[in-house]
């Protein structure tokens, strides 16, 4: 008797252990079904609180950072670059998450629902590092925002200006930036500097 109830628990733990691996194994196949459907908007998600690691992880699920998303209006270096514009902590691995959006697709082209490039975002926030990227990988130096009166005829440079930030406006005049254009409200890069 001794006998059978040691048979009847070894086969009770074995099934359990068995109903349990089954469980986790289905568990493993929702998640990475899960992630695999939303891993371009994780990776938005990932870009607007500045991971670099979940960056990185999201790419390697094969997330693209091309355009908007199923959730996210704005694509993924839009948002990044969004999150900039009020830093809580300082930004030190912001070069380097740009050039992974780039590699995955993302473009300098992009702009913002305000009518903002990637390049004018970058200028705004000073970060000197992102906005020699966006340059050296084909962003518009003289692209125009569009949009409201206070946004439409904006550039990179006038972004840069009316933030203080020198070594950018620098930069931007040293690849071909022309301080002559105006804002529609009627503003250059020089009058926005001097306000």
């Amino acid at each position: 008797m001794a006998r059978i109830g040691k048979w009847n628990f070894e086969l009770s733990f074995r099934a359990w252990v068995l109903s349990a691996l089954l469980s986790f194994l289905l568990m493993l196949a929702s998640t990475a079904a899960f992630l695999h459907r939303y891993r371009n908007d994780l990776l938005v998600l990932s870009a607007q609180h500045r991971s670099l690691p979940a960056v990185r992880f999201f790419i390697a699920l094969g997330a693209t950072a091309t355009g908007a998303t199923e959730v996210f209006p704005e694509p993924a270096l839009i948002e990044y670059l969004l999150a900039l514009q009020a830093p809580t902590t300082p930004v030190t691995e912001g070069a380097e998450i740009v050039k992974i959006l780039l590699r995955a697709g993302a473009s300098t082209t992009e702009r913002n629902s305000g009518g903002w490039t990637t390049l004018m975002l970058a200028a705004a926030s000073g970060q000197l590092g992102i906005v020699e990227l966006l340059v050296e990988n084909q962003a518009d130096v003289n692209a125009r925002g569009f949009g409201d009166e206070q946004n439409e005829g904006i550039t990179a440079l006038m972004a840069a200006a009316m933030h203080g930030h020198k070594p950018i406006v620098k930069l931007l005049l040293d690849k071909g930036a022309n301080p002559h254009f105006r804002s529609r409200s009627g503003f250059t890069a020089l009058l926005l500097a001097a306000s």
